[in-house]
């Protein structure tokens, strides 16, 4: 299923892209424009649902790989430079001295939980900072990463913070209107945190 659905829509990007470098006028490069915006949020879509499908059937898969954390950081942080600089914020790495530069975790999987908690905050971050910062503790089990986001934006209530990990849950309707999304974002990366031994994400007012 997953890859019926993935491929058309992949089909679609790829031939948007490529209608793009072909000789347009500006209307019909305003219309691309859309397609192609359009099409990378309906698989962004597919791709949340079918996370999820997969992780309520217990298929989901988790690996142990020897990974530069640092560098896993950077990275995810570096994807969100241009629409924060379009936003006038400023994002922040804070990383504690003598951090170990390679633990064994899955780099895929945590990447997708910071790339959805790191776009939540500046979607929702008008004016100010996102901070990433990452802290080591160490335990009977070995050594465990807890990492924060924090921001400056709009805030959530008490009366919020039940609903919006639970699925398709969202703050409010005026959020869904203005922002977009599922509502899956937070529940996959609550899954997959608990998925790799740790602890269940939250979040504070």
């Amino acid at each position: 299923m997953s890859h019926e659905i993935r491929t058309p829509m992949t089909s679609v990007i790829g031939f948007a892209d490529l209608l793009r470098t072909t000789q347009l006028n500006r209307e019909q490069q305003q219309y691309v424009g859309i397609v192609h915006q359009s099409a990378h949020a309906l698989l962004q879509v597919i791709n949340e649902i079918l996370d999820y499908s997969k992780i309520e059937a217990g298929k989901i898969s988790i690996e142990k790989l020897k990974t530069d954390v640092v560098e896993l950081l950077e990275s995810s942080l570096h994807i969100f430079l241009l629409q924060a600089a379009s936003k006038g914020l400023r994002l922040e790495l804070r990383i504690p001295p003598g951090f170990p530069l390679r633990l064994l975790l899955d780099p895929a999987r945590v990447r997708q939980i910071l790339i959805n908690l790191l776009g939540n905050a500046v979607k929702f971050t008008h004016a100010g900072r996102v901070e990433l910062a990452v802290e080591v503790l160490e335990a009977d089990s070995g050594t465990r990463l807890k990492i924060h986001v924090t921001d400056t934006g709009i805030g959530i209530s008490p009366e919020q913070m039940s609903r919006i990990f639970k699925p398709f849950g969202q703050a409010d309707v005026s959020t869904t209107r203005r922002f977009g999304g599922t509502g899956l974002g937070l529940v996959i990366s609550r899954r997959l945190v608990e998925h790799m031994g740790g602890s269940s994400i939250g979040c504070q007012h």
